[in-house]
């Protein structure tokens, strides 16, 4: 059975992340020493280890033994969210008003640029060609993976937007604004 499937992960101020068994709530496995504050984790696609955001920096972690396994530096700003998909990619949003795409060897691959505030969250949709980006300034943006150009961007909410995703498969964005309020939007076809 996949790690992902049995286990959560935690992070939190304290720089520690925490394993915990779904199962029985108990916790499983706690790693240290990996940053001051965890601001982001992740699963990787094959279960073996995790992403984990700590500050402007991110870390590929080995769920078995702990270990760094590849430092990835590129953001100017602290890393707010991190997703991998089925296809590999690695995405992250950070308080720099950016999101990256990384490649497997911890280099950017593209850099999507477009919000006026820090970048809150970040999906790709089931095929891996599109981004969504959710931003403190209330926008939602999505993005061509291959080009790193903006497709759609929405109105500006009144206030910031904390998360944005595809709903299957990929006709709509769904997004949470901060008092909690989701709004779902259609994509233009």
């Amino acid at each position: 059975m996949h790690q992902k499937e049995k286990w959560a992960l935690s992070g939190g101020i304290d720089g520690q992340v925490i394993a915990w068994d779904l199962q029985t709530g108990k916790e499983k496995q706690r790693y240290s020493n990996l940053g001051k504050y965890i601001t982001a984790l992740a699963w990787d696609t094959d279960g073996k280890g995790f992403f984990v955001a700590t500050g402007k920096e991110m870390k590929l972690v080995s769920f078995a033994t702990g270990q760094v396994e590849k430092n990835f530096t590129g953001h100017t700003g602290a890393i707010n969210s991190i997703f991998v998909n089925d296809q590999k990619q690695i995405v992250t949003a950070s308080d720099d008003k950016t999101a990256l795409l990384w490649d497997r060897n911890a280099k950017v691959v593209q850099t999507f640029k477009g919000h006026a505030g820090p970048v809150r969250s970040v999906c790709c949709n089931a095929k891996g060609n599109w981004l969504v980006t959710a931003s403190q300034d209330g926008t939602v943006q999505v993005w061509q993976m291959e080009t790193g150009k903006p497709l759609w961007t929405s109105k500006r909410q009144n206030q910031p937007v904390i998360h944005a995703q595809f709903t299957p498969p990929s006709k709509q964005v769904v997004l949470i604004l901060k008092d909690g309020t989701p709004l779902v939007w259609d994509l233009p076809k």
